[in-house]
C-alpha cells in the first residue's frame, strides 16, 4: 500500500492544470485551516508558493487574488453539527452545512469525505477524485493516519 501526505499527493495530481472547480465532502469543517492549508492548492503553482504560516500574510495574498480573479468556484458541504463556528469563512466559496433528517430527538450526521477537483491542461480536462476517512482538520490531513483512494478520470475515458 502506498503512503502519502494528500498535499503532497494532490499537488502532485494536480501538476502545472488549471483548477476548474472543486467540490469537498467532509463531517467537520475547519473554515481557517481550509482556507491557509488546502485552498492554496487550488491556485496556480507559481502564487500558491508564496504562502506561508502566517495568517495576516495569507489574507493579503488572498485579498489580491480575488482582485485577479483565479481562485476558482469552490463548495464545501459539511455536517450542520460539526462546522467549526469559531472562524467564518474568509474567502468567497460557498459552504453548505447539511442537517441531515432524523428520527425525533436523534441526530442524524452527514458524514462523507470526498474531493471532486476539475482540471484542465490545453482544453484537455479531467476531474481528481479522492475519498478517504479524513475530515478537513488538522488532524484529518496533519495528524491522522487516514486512508484514501485517488482517481483520475480523463475526458472520454
Amino acid at each position: 500500500m502506498e503512503q502519502f501526505i494528500l498535499k503532497e499527493k494532490l499537488k502532485e495530481q494536480i501538476g502545472n492544470r488549471k483548477v476548474i472547480a472543486a467540490l469537498f465532502y467532509t463531517f467537520n469543517f475547519d473554515p481557517k485551516f481550509f482556507e491557509n492549508y488546502i485552498m492554496p492548492l487550488l491556485i496556480p503553482k507559481e502564487k500558491s508558493e508564496k504562502f506561508r504560516d502566517e495568517v495576516i500574510h495569507n489574507k493579503i495574498l488572498w485579498r489580491q487574488y480575488i482582485k485577479d480573479d483565479i481562485i476558482p468556484p469552490t463548495a464545501v458541504f459539511c455536517d450542520y453539527f460539526a462546522k467549526d463556528n469559531t472562524e467564518a469563512p474568509s474567502l468567497g466559496y460557498d459552504i453548505h452545512c447539511i442537517k441531515t433528517p432524523a428520527a425525533q430527538g436523534k441526530i442524524c450526521n452527514f458524514h462523507p469525505k470526498h474531493i471532486f477537483l476539475l482540471v484542465e491542461d490545453d482544453s484537455n480536462t479531467s476531474l481528481i477524485v479522492v475519498t478517504g476517512s479524513g475530515n478537513i482538520t488538522p488532524s484529518g490531513w496533519c495528524d491522522n493516519i487516514e486512508c484514501f483512494s485517488v482517481q483520475e478520470y480523463k475526458k472520454n475515458k
